[in-house]
């Protein structure tokens, strides 16, 4: 490594094969010497392109990220044959120094000599999303996550206590100033960043709101809620309701820094794969002895990249404990549950009742301290009412149709409810 200083030196891309006509994207959006942004859009199979460059002084390593909704893209980072130059660019055909196929969220990260590097990429699938290529030193990479059993399962730290962390973020370092907190009630612990998230705590959930989003409606958030039932019940029901709308990835032993294997579910292509919903979600169930916890990072396709590592890290962090006091479905609870439970049933469902074609709704019928009564129309005009335990979750139902039946009926069917709050 005989050059420690570094000679600015952009290259034109060589674009090989670059498909941007119609729906059909593979290129760089981003290219300051340190950073690169693959963009694919319904990327075709095969699709090829070389690009340059990356600056890469001593001590700084290449690292790359993918955010992928579907689809495999090979990244190569190609040097020269020989001994590498600052000051010469790489060989079009030149060997690739740093290999990586990569789907979904994989990423690949290596120390290579100084000098001057291009960018070779292929599409190996039809693919859509983002791959980030950053140069960062490699003395301060931030640690990747893992479930290291020697982790604790509960923090040192005090709820409240406030403190700074250093993260990397789209290739570079950020100083963030973190509070600590400790739901008692939920059964978890958490650090989430304070200057840029508002906490709103409710009986049932917590939720971590951009502060730069409408709190009415925002898009970028993460709800934290506890579940009595095991992860992988809860975590087949989630995934029958957000399969209606997306194409799913699960992975069932995700590994997070603090809280150790998790079951994640990432909802971030519509369903079939072709395109990129604006809305995304990351699911995580994390098992607990008490049940489990839920939580579900919400963020923009704009977004997905920032406020999606932003949640990585805060998850990191995550922590499940035992939950104090009983647990209670709300009225809000129950009516978004026996939505979530109908619409799995009837995938047309959700659709008709946006529409407005037909009289489809679900309202609170009534409610005690005991249970609550949720009343579902039916496009048919039938009035079908859900009977619920608030604690144990236990379900039935009975139905009604206007000048059918002479009145209000049980039915065969029950259910847990505590299956489909999420």
């Amino acid at each position: 490594m005989k050059n420690k200083s570094i000679v600015s030196i952009m290259i034109l891309a060589l674009m090989l094969t670059l498909t941007a006509c119609g729906k059909s994207e593979f290129g760089l959006s981003e290219n300051d010497g340190k950073h690169m942004t693959i963009t694919a859009r319904n990327a075709d199979r095969e699709a090829f392109f070389m690009a340059g460059s990356l600056d890469v002084a001593d001590g700084e390593q290449i690292e790359i990220a993918a955010n992928l909704t579907k689809g495999s893209v090979r990244v190569e980072i190609v040097g020269n044959a020989d001994v590498q130059d600052i000051n010469v660019l790489p060989e079009t055909d030149g060997a690739a120094i740093l290999t990586a196929d990569l789907v979904r969220t994989d990423g690949a990260s290596g120390t290579v000599p100084a000098g001057m590097y291009s960018l070779r990429a292929t599409c190996l699938e039809r693919a859509t999303g983002t791959i980030q290529i950053n140069v960062t030193p490699a003395e301060t990479k931030a640690p990747e996550p893992s479930a290291s059993s020697a982790q604790p399962a509960e923090s040192a730290r005090q709820d409240g206590e406030r403190f700074e962390a250093v993260i990397i973020l789209e290739g570079m370092e950020e100083t963030v100033r973190y509070e600590h907190i400790r739901n008692d009630a939920l059964g978890f612990e958490m650090d989430y960043d304070y200057e840029n998230f508002v906490r709103r705590s409710e009986a049932d959930r917590e939720i971590f709101v951009s502060r730069w989003d409408d709190p009415g409606n925002p898009e970028n958030y993460l709800e934290v809620s506890c579940n009595p039932m095991d992860a992988e019940t809860v975590a087949a029901s989630i995934s029958a309701r957000l399969s209606l709308d997306y194409d799913l990835n699960r992975e069932d032993s995700f590994p997070l820094e603090r809280a150790g294997s998790c079951i994640r579910i990432d909802a971030s292509a519509d369903v079939g794969g072709l395109t990129m919903p604006d809305q995304l979600q990351m699911v995580y169930i994390v098992p607990a002895a008490d049940g489990c916890r839920v939580a579900a990072a919400h963020y923009s396709i704009e977004g997905a990249e920032g406020f999606g590592r932003r949640f990585r890290y805060f998850m990191d962090t995550f922590s499940a404990i035992a939950a104090q006091g009983e647990k209670r479905i709300s009225d809000e609870q129950a009516l978004a549950a026996v939505r979530n439970y109908c619409c799995i049933k009837d995938p047309e469902l959700a659709g008709m009742a946006e529409a407005g074609e037909y009289p489809v709704y679900w309202e609170l019928a009534s409610g005690s301290d005991a249970g609550i009564v949720v009343l579902f129309r039916s496009y048919t005009g039938a009035q079908i009412r859900y009977y619920i335990d608030r604690v144990t979750g236990e379900t039935y139902v009975t139905e009604f149709v206007p000048g059918i039946t002479p009145e209000e009926e049980r039915t065969d069917e029950s259910l847990n409810l505590w299956e489909y709050l999420s």
